[in-house]
């Protein structure tokens, strides 16, 4: 059974403890613009002048806790109200971040693709997206709270940026799913202000990726969804942030759930630990290399996690 999420209480900076991740922003009514694009953004999507684990900024101070190492990945251990509330919290502050979401399949990419493994170490925060990652964790005595799915932080995000004012940019999907998708996140959260574009597969280093730019900086957003698929997203939302600063939510196919061109396991099976399952039965062209072929790896990879734990 999963613990209860940590209180969070507004607190003067000062107080913060480093083992209990904390959030702190100013009230923004529903509906209303936030008065933080007054506050320069930061540069730098990692760094920060506060003590480690903690980033502040316009009066707000986001605490992390320490990340639990899982092979080449450095997961926080939070809880998906907390991790909503620190990508809120960046945002309000006007804090640049690179938010990742590690599953097994990442868990294998990161042992050999180095632009993956350097947009990784630039992340200022990494969720736990998947059940096995949960279950290493605990087995290795480090354990983390629950899994936080790229496609529930979606969700979570889009729910308070409209209730903060904050604004959201989609940056891929194909065409037909991204205009359905944005047009039922418009109908489930009224007061949303997002937006965004579909740049072909393949744009990176090419004048569609200046396309893309130039959306973003023309849409000026506070956040910006990424749905290009790993290592893709990461790699391209890293050397992204460094041109247009802002919170970087790497999200996988959640832009292809709120359209509802892909369907989501039930609950019971994600619990499970089965959604990879019923995402292959869903897809097998596209799903059967990756989860019968190359994520096989992660049994050598998960013990040898367990084997430098003991």
């Amino acid at each position: 059974m999963n613990p209860e999420p940590a209180p969070w209480t507004a607190q003067h900076p000062a107080a913060h403890a480093t083992d209990a991740p904390e959030v702190r922003t100013h009230p923004v009514g529903p509906g209303r613009r936030s008065t933080h694009r007054d506050t320069p953004r930061s540069t730098s999507p990692g760094t920060s002048r506060s003590a480690p684990g903690e980033h502040r900024a316009d009066g707000l101070t986001v605490t992390l806790p320490s990340p639990v190492p899982l092979a080449r990945a450095r997961v926080h251990p939070l809880t998906r109200e907390q991790a909503t509330g620190a990508v809120i919290g960046w945002a309000a502050g006007r804090v640049p971040a690179l938010v990742v979401t590690p599953n097994v399949d990442h868990v294998v990419m990161l042992e050999h693709d180095e632009r993956f493994q350097d947009a990784y170490e630039a992340a200022r925060l990494q969720l736990c997206d998947g059940m096995p990652l949960v279950l290493l964790s605990r087995l290795s005595g480090t354990s983390l709270p629950e899994r936080v799915t790229g496609a529930d932080l979606f969700f979570d995000v889009c729910a308070r940026a409209a209730e903060e004012g904050l604004r959201v940019f989609i940056a891929g999907g194909m065409p037909e799913v991204l205009a359905k998708g944005l047009a039922a996140l418009r109908e489930r959260f009224p007061s949303l202000d997002i937006t965004g574009h579909s740049p072909p597969r393949g744009f990176e280093g090419t004048a569609h990726d200046e396309e893309l730019q130039s959306r973003i900086t023309e849409a000026a957003p506070d956040i910006v969804m990424v749905c290009l698929g790993a290592p893709r997203s990461e790699v391209w939302a890293r050397e992204q942030s460094e041109r247009y600063p802002a919170v970087y939510l790497c999200v996988g196919a959640a832009i292809d759930f709120a359209a509802g061109t892909v369907s989501r396991a039930p609950a019971w099976v994600q619990h499970a630990g089965l959604e990879w399952s019923y995402r292959l039965l869903q897809e097998p062209r596209r799903m059967w290399r990756r989860y019968l072929l190359r994520d096989s790896a992660f049994v050598g990879i998960a013990l040898r996690q367990l084997w430098r734990s003991r």
